[in-house]
């Protein structure tokens, strides 16, 4: 009888581990399934990965090579001003020098043609009045010379 209970212990024990077995292996396989989605996701992102290292590095590559350039241009604008500051100093002065020589020419040669005008303004107002004078008394004697009589009674017979 001890026979019997020990064989029907490893039966159910042998159901047990077929179950057993059957669900760990449906658990493997699920597992496997579950890896094989993970590896593609990880191949995935190492792809993702390895693009943005090489953006960064062309991105470095090109943020560098930017960097340099404002470096130098900054430089270069730097020598520039320096070189119109100098200039400048250094030309500002006979460009004002004569400037204000040109600028003092025309002053007298407009002081000398004002002095001018002023001149034959003077004399055209005396030779105006003189005229005007000569017309008046010239006026006043053809008045006087014109001036008409009434007619005598010889005259109206």
């Amino acid at each position: 009888a001890s026979l019997g209970k020990q064989e029907e212990m490893i039966s159910s024990m042998a159901k047990e581990m077929e179950k057993l077995e059957a669900s760990t292996k449906a658990e493997v396989d699920a597992l496997k399934g579950e890896n094989a989605g993970l590896a593609s996701k990880i191949d995935a992102l190492e792809r993702t990965n390895s693009k943005l290292r090489s953006s960064n590095s062309s991105s470095a590559a090109a943020l560098k090579e930017l960097s340099s350039k404002a470096s130098k241009m900054s430089q270069e604008f730097k020598e520039f001003k320096a070189l119109v500051t100098t200039s400048m100093k250094e030309q500002v002065p006979s460009v004002a020098k004569s400037t204000s020589k040109q600028v003092k020419s025309l002053v007298s040669n407009f002081m000398a043609s004002i002095e001018d005008l002023k001149s034959n303004y003077e004399k055209e107002v005396l030779e105006r009045k003189r005229l005007f004078n000569l017309v008046q008394e010239l006026r006043g004697n053809i008045r006087v010379f014109a001036r008409c009589r009434p007619p005598s009674k010889k005259e109206l017979s």
